[in-house]
Order: structure tokens, then C-alpha cells, then sequence
């Protein structure tokens, strides 16, 4: 069983390190796509004014959600340390059932945040596209 629980510890290790990889590189790229929509904004006419726009708009809301699955992240990992740091405190029942209920909501608040950025950054990236072609 000890060989098990190394193999889990390992894929959870590159899980997190894959996680904050795409955080990262969404930033990274939503930055971009933010600068070159305000450098498209000055240069540009009126015609692609609404699709550069959208553009910063759209990175600018990204931006914020991924820097909020940073956050939530970082929440859990205190907690946690907090837990481990006062291991001898007996938990009750309840206390137990709220961690875990708060665990699972911020789980899925940031899958959610991800999935979001994604598809923001796909759109961003085709309305880009289609404001250099035009």
C-alpha cells in the first residue's frame, strides 16, 4: 500500500504543478491579448472598435477569474495548514461536514473559473484574429 499512496502523492503533485501551468500561461495570454487590444484600440477605426473592446473587456474578466482561483487556492492551502498546526485539537462532526462543504464549493467555483477563462480566451484570440484579417 506504501507504493500506492507514493504513486497518488506523485500525480497530485503533478496535477497542482499542471494547475498553476495553465493558470500561469492564461494570464500570460490574456495579458497579451489585453495589451495588443489597447494598442489595436489607438491605432484602429471605428469599424473594429466594438470587436478591440470586447477584446479588453473579455481579457480584463479572465484576468480577474483566474487571479480568483489563485486566491481560492491559496484560502485552501491555509486552511489546511492551519489544520495540521493544531492536529491535536479534536474536530467535531459538523466542523468536518462544513470543511469539507466549503472544500467542494471552492472545487467547483474554481473548475468553473477555468472552464470560463478558457473560453474566453478563445474567443478573444478569434476576435483578434478576425480584427487583423479584416
Amino acid at each position: 500500500m506504501h507504493q500506492y499512496e507514493t504513486y497518488l502523492d506523485k500525480i497530485i503533485d503533478r496535477t497542482h504543478t499542471a494547475r498553476y501551468g495553465l493558470w500561469s500561461a492564461m494570464i500570460t495570454a490574456h495579458s497579451v491579448f489585453l495589451s495588443v487590444a489597447v494598442a489595436l484600440a489607438s491605432l484602429s477605426a471605428g469599424t473594429v472598435k466594438w470587436q478591440v473592446q470586447f477584446i479588453a473587456y473579455a481579457a480584463i474578466l479572465c484576468i480577474l477569474l483566474i487571479s480568483s482561483c489563485f486566491i481560492s487556492s491559496k484560502a485552501q492551502y491555509e486552511d489546511i495548514g492551519k489544520r495540521l498546526a493544531h492536529y491535536e485539537e479534536e474536530r467535531s462532526e459538523v466542523d468536518l461536514m462544513q470543511d469539507i462543504g466549503r472544500t467542494s464549493t471552492r472545487f467547483k467555483i474554481v473548475k468553473w473559473f477555468e472552464i470560463l477563462a478558457v473560453i474566453g480566451l478563445n474567443v478573444e484570440a478569434l476576435l483578434l484574429l478576425s480584427v487583423i484579417l479584416a
